[in-house]
């Protein structure tokens, strides 16, 4: 998988992927390739799991660093349009087979045993 940043190249600032955002959110990382199943077309090949693997990896890496993260899918150039789906999930029942969503559906993972440090 190769994942990007939201930085903008020619001005090196940050930009938002999706309106669905909370604007709060200090990172966003867009998965450019790969092989991440839409939900209902899963075809449930070694493929598909190793690439749930390393987002569930990288999912639970962050969680590290934030009360809070958020996955959304959505084709390229439709990021914008209406959610069709929005959940909330504890980061403790996350499992890679929880991160299939459909197309426009948004994941709010919850850290609860986050805690800042200043």
């Amino acid at each position: 998988m190769n994942f990007e940043e939201n930085i903008d190249e020619r001005t090196n600032e940050k930009f938002t992927y999706s309106k669905h955002f909370n604007p709060t959110c200090n990172f966003q990382v867009a998965i450019s390739e790969g092989k991440l199943p839409l939900k209902g077309e899963e075809q449930n090949n070694d493929y598909e799991s190793k690439s749930l693997k390393i987002l569930h990896d990288y999912i639970i890496k962050a969680s590290k660093e934030s009360d809070t993260l958020e996955l959304y899918t959505s084709w390229n150039g439709e990021e914008n349009l209406p959610l069709r789906n929005k959940t909330e999930l504890a980061i403790e029942n996350l499992t890679p087979e929880k991160l299939i969503l459909r197309d426009r559906e948004q994941l709010i993972i919850k850290n609860k045993t986050f805690t800042y440090i200043t």
